[in-house]
């Protein structure tokens, strides 16, 4: 393995027996059904996340790439291959529906009867700070956990994606709809803080939209009790400490001991490596791991 630099802590005291190992393209971190797997491209079975906890692990990140949507050879001017540049979910009307979409007249009328016309719901976010997003409602849950979020709940429920963005929109101006995907230090007293920003946000619903509101004539506890505590694996880090760590970057190799997964990033005592800013990277990770990485493996050329 040439052709990569070598980080600063890339060597420790520790010795670790790095018995199993995968190289390949990175995919993305999933979280279904509340379980962390760090997907592939070409690879049948991902590896266990939680399997990763307490173990120590060594991540080299390649220049090689390819498209980080769906694996193929990338054209580097555009980091999106032909086939995914241009087209759904990589366009405007997708990223900001409330304002690029359009929806009588959609050029995509497949993808919009596939995944546009579907009920959709407003939520906010817990992270380091309180968080408007949309999402389909049947993956609200698998959301919230890949944007590494500690609380959640719904204020709105829309019947498509286009009415869902343009309360995004509105509600934009008054709270972030971006987040850094970093490692973050929660935000103090989030149920609180959900709890008093989704009361007030219906007041910034377009009036036109109100009846899509999904609080209205709740006590202050029944909205209490709406709130989602959202899957992760972050219990025990000293957030602090893990915020200061160094990011991993194109061309590190670096070696440290698991002790949190949290929405795209796995942190470790001495970095954090970022899923989500390296998908389409060619990767070797290895770990001392049983569990993490299946032992026989499939992969598709």
């Amino acid at each position: 393995m040439s052709g990569y630099q070598v980080g600063l802590n890339s060597f420790g005291e520790k010795d670790a027996s790095y018995t199993h190992q995968r190289e390949g393209y990175l995919d993305h971190i999933t979280w279904y059904k509340g379980r962390p797997a760090l997907q592939f491209f070409g690879f049948e079975h991902p590896i266990n996340c939680d399997a990763l906890i307490g173990e120590d692990v060594r991540i080299t990140i390649h220049e090689d790439e390819v498209c980080p949507s769906c694996g193929a050879d990338v054209d580097l001017d555009r980091g999106l291959c032909s086939n995914c540049a241009g087209t759904p979910p990589m366009t405007p009307c997708i990223w900001n529906p409330g304002t690029e979409c359009s929806w009588r007249n959609c050029p995509y009328p497949e993808y919009k009867r596939d995944a546009c016309a579907h009920n959709f719901v407003v939520y906010l976010v817990a992270k380091d700070k309180v968080k408007v997003g949309i999402t389909r409602a049947d993956r609200r849950h698998t959301r919230w956990a890949e944007q590494g979020a500690t609380h959640a709940i719904i204020i709105g429920e829309c019947h498509n994606r286009k009415v869902a963005g343009l309360i995004e929109t509105q509600l934009a101006e008054e709270y972030p709809s971006k987040a850094d995907n970093s490692w973050y230090v929660p935000t103090e007293q989030p149920v609180e803080q959900l709890v008093q920003t989704a009361r007030e946000a219906a007041t910034y619903f377009p009036e036109r939209l109100k009846d899509c509101y999904a609080l209205e004539g709740l006590s202050t506890d029944k909205v209490r009790e709406r709130i989602v505590s959202v899957s992760h694996r972050a219990s025990d880090v000293n957030n602090e400490v893990v915020s200061t760590h160094s990011e991993l970057a194109t061309g590190d190799r670096q070696e440290g001991r698991v002790v949190g997964i949290r929405g795209s990033v796995i942190a470790t005592e001495s970095f954090t490596f970022n899923v989500k800013r390296h998908a389409g990277a060619k990767i070797t990770f290895e770990t001392t791991s049983g569990l993490s990485i299946p032992d026989t493996d499939s992969t598709h050329d």
